[in-house]
This record gives C-alpha cells, sequence and structure tokens, in this order.
C-alpha cells in the first residue's frame, strides 16, 4: 500500500472520497489519484488541485509443493518453490536463489515462502502444511555394563504393542530377546543396542551405547623370581590387563600401591608369598599371588 498526504490547505477532497490530509490506499491496478486543496485567503477560497499516477506492480504468484504432505517422523520432505526469480525461506529476512528446502519435521508444522520478482521488493508468499502421522514413543533404561558378572540390562519404555531390537555390532547375546522390553546382554565389545517401534507403519528408533568395561585380570612379573644368599632382592611389576589400580600384600600385613616396587627378602624366612588384588574403573577385581 501507499500512504498518500496533502499539506498546506484548510481542507481537501481525494478522487477517492477521503477528505483528510493523509490517506492510505492500497490499489490493484495501474491508477490516477487527484487531491484538491481549498484554502481561505484574503478574503477568498482558493483551490489547488494535484494528481498522482500509481503503477501497480504485481507481486509474484508463488507456489509451495512438498514431496509428500503426510509423513513419518523425521522423514526427509523436500519442499520446493515457483513463480519468483529469489526466495526466502526464513520469514522475508534473507533471499537467495535457492527455490528448494529440505527439512526432517518431527512434527505437523505449516511451512511459509516469500518471494519476489528480480529488481523489485513486492513479494508473495505460500503455505503449505506437513501433517506428521502420531507415533509411539520410546525410552531406553538402563545400559550400565556390570564387569562383576559381563552383562548389561537394558529395559524399554513404550505403549507400543511390538518391539524390535538391533546391536551394533552384532551380539549373539540378543538372539533370543529381540522382542522382549527388557533385554539382557553379554556384549563383547562397545556396543549400539536400538529398539524399533512402529505405528501406522511409521517406526520410531531409539538408541543407548553400552561402553563394556572388561574384567581385569592379574598378573605379576617377579625379576629375578628367585633371590639368593646374596641377593635378596627382586623387582615386582604389575603386568595386568584392563586394571587402573593395584595393591600389593605381603605376609607380614604390609601394602604397596606403586605398579612396580622393589622388595628385599627378608632372611628370616626362605620364601615369600605375594598377593596382588587389581581393580579396574568399576573396582571389578581379580587377583593373583606369587611366591618368591
Amino acid at each position: 500500500g501507499l500512504l498518500l498526504s496533502v499539506e498546506g490547505g484548510d481542507y481537501q477532497e481525494w478522487s477517492t472520497g477521503d477528505t483528510s490530509a493523509m490517506i492510505f490506499v492500497r490499489p490493484s491496478e495501474d491508477c490516477a489519484i487527484t487531491v484538491t486543496s481549498h484554502k481561505y485567503w484574503n478574503g477568498s477560497w482558493w483551490e489547488d488541485t494535484d494528481t498522482i499516477i500509481i503503477t501497480v506492480i504485481p507481486s509474484p504468484e508463488i507456489q509451495l509443493s512438498a514431496s509428500k504432505q503426510v509423513a513419518c517422523r523425521l522423514d526427509s520432505i523436500r519442499l520446493s518453490a515457483t513463480g519468483a526469480a529469489e526466495y526466502s525461506w526464513d520469514e522475508g529476512v534473507t533471499f537467495g536463489t535457492r527455490s528448494f528446502m529440505d527439512i526432517r519435521p518431527e512434527y505437523s508444522t505449516t511451512y511459509t515462502v516469500y518471494g519476489r520478482a528480480e529488481g523489485h521488493e513486492c513479494f508473495g508468499f505460500d503455505s503449505i502444511r506437513i501433517e506428521v502421522n502420531p507415533f509411539y514413543s520410546a525410552t531406553i533404561t538402563g545400559g550400565e555394563y556390570d564387569c562383576h558378572t559381563n552383562m548389561a540390562i537394558l529395559t524399554v519404555e513404550t505403549e507400543a504393542p511390538e518391539v524390535a531390537w538391533t546391536s551394533s555390532p552384532a551380539d549373539t547375546s540378543l538372539a533370543r530377546q529381540k522382542n522382549s522390553r527388557t533385554i539382557t546382554v553379554s556384549p563383547l565389545q562397545h556396543t549400539t543396542y536400538t529398539v524399533a517401534v512402529e505405528k501406522d507403519n511409521c517406526v520410531n528408533k531409539e538408541s543407548k551405547y553400552v561402553e563394556v568395561d572388561l574384567k581385569p585380570k592379574a598378573r605379576i612379573k617377579a625379576d629375578p623370581e628367585e633371590v639368593s644368599l646374596g641377593n635378596r632382592q627382586t623387582s615386582l611389576t604389575d603386568v595386568s590387563s584392563n586394571s587402573v589400580r593395584r595393591v600389593w600384600y605381603f605376609f607380614d600385613g604390609t601394602k604397596y600401591y606403586d605398579s612396580r616396587i622393589v622388595y628385599q627378602v627378608p632372611y628370616s624366612v626362605d620364601s615369600v608369598p605375594v598377593e596382588m588384588v587389581v581393580y579396574n574403573a568399576h573396582d571389578c577385581s581379580d587377583t593373583t599371588s606369587k611366591v618368591i
């Protein structure tokens, strides 16, 4: 629309029928608008007339279409627009020549595109609504790996009547539980478990990543493994696997915590039993011993 105004008169008459000093017009086609201004001066009424020619630039007729208007949650859909030289997909903030937009709607949503002709600020727009079919939600709880049992328990909470589990990489312990709401698995490595629920041919998937914390394996290396009267000293090293800490226990009740210790066998004994307990990050343990 246009805002037209006239100044200097006592009253005015517009060809539109308006009489105010300022009018707003929204012509649909080219037209001429005339205003006559009247002013009383020096004992007489004076008038002056002016005309403005308005050329209407038609707004582009935008058409917005979609690769599909009824979809499942997070389906890939392409919106395509025609009828203009430039388009805006952000409510007219920015314009560019890209005439399409790819979307993955999670819920039913109305999308609008604006278009304008080259060299003009006049724009048109069109909207389209994408309907997302209802779907079953799914939430996975649990999934903490127990290194004492080498197992993890996962449960899916959903209103779906049926569920289907998969894993990556494949886990043979899942084989007979694929349709159970609670599964007890024994992964051999870090594994992603995914559950799928379906409603009206729309599949919703949720995943849980299970980190396998392997049980530690305790092992002691002694150098030398046998001591003599001339040399009662030996070096004990923790060469365990999957462990983060250890405790050394000696026959006299002393404890050590370093990964390598130098031990002097007392002259009062012929041999010394050494026990080592190792732990992983979740305090799963393993024990080994050696006689020096």
